[in-house]
């Protein structure tokens, strides 16, 4: 099966979605916590980020290379042999954000830059992030349809 590679801009919309997704829960829990206990704050901010670290990691693991986000863009994250993500790799992917942000997001920059739209991140992992196995199915049936319904006549011939 070939996989296309998904760009920059698309995954930069999923990373969005998936923000805005975690952003209004957080959010809540965070302001509740702080109006009852100030003092709270610093503990509650150290649990939510490894909520976020350990749910990342499972929704990569248990959704196939997907969040929320990616699922909604049709992208997913597989190993670059193009089998699925399993723990460890997972676990290193998620770490190697740390270097792509250092880098002043050049990291991440790098998949719009690569031929092979992989960022530092990715190249550390050994991930690529792929359109869904059923989009390309969809485009290949597409292009099936064409060649089976010539639009020149005289192919017909």
């Amino acid at each position: 099966m070939e996989y296309k590679h998904a760009g920059f801009w698309i995954r930069f919309f999923a990373i969005l979605i998936d923000s805005v997704i975690l952003m209004i829960p957080m959010s809540i829990i965070f302001g509740f916590t702080v109006s009852v206990n100030p003092l709270a704050a610093v503990s509650i901010n150290q649990l939510m980020n490894l909520i976020i670290i350990v749910g990342t990691v499972l929704l990569w693991i248990k959704w196939g290379g997907r969040t929320p986000g990616k699922k909604i863009m049709g992208i997913r994250i597989l190993k670059s042999d193009y089998s699925e993500l399993d723990t460890k790799t997972a676990i290193i992917r998620y770490f190697s954000y740390i270097l792509s942000t250092i880098t002043f997001g050049i990291g991440y920059l790098m998949v719009g830059l690569r031929k092979d739209k992989r960022g530092l991140h990715d190249l550390i992992a050994g991930t690529v992030v792929v359109y869904d196995k059923q989009d390309i199915k969809e485009n290949n049936y597409q292009s099936e349809v064409k060649e089976d319904f010539p639009e020149n006549k005289e192919e017909i011939k």
